[in-house]
């Protein structure tokens, strides 16, 4: 497994337990898609290492800071959970 696969699979480990913290409830829907995504992205690096590496850093971080369906972000669960005095 390439380094692009890796980034992939830490993003969906981090917004599977961030959805599941603030639902209560597994959604095994990220699971299957960042699996999936990881594949992808297997791909686009054994064409292009630089790319594929790049583009699993993109999603990785816009994984980390945009809030989705209303929720609040990953970085702000996270800062909720430490005690952060953060709104």
């Amino acid at each position: 497994m390439g380094t692009a696969p890796k980034i992939i699979l830490a993003a969906t480990i981090i917004a599977f337990s961030s959805e599941w913290y603030q639902t209560d409830k597994p959604n095994f829907r990220i699971p299957v898609a960042g699996i999936l995504m990881a594949w992808v992205f297997q791909g686009i690096e054994n064409l292009d290492e630089n790319a594929g590496i790049g583009l699993a850093l993109i999603a990785f971080t816009t994984s980390l800071l945009a809030p989705v369906k209303g929720q609040k972000s990953p970085v702000d669960v996270a800062a909720k959970i430490v005690g952060s005095n953060r709104k």
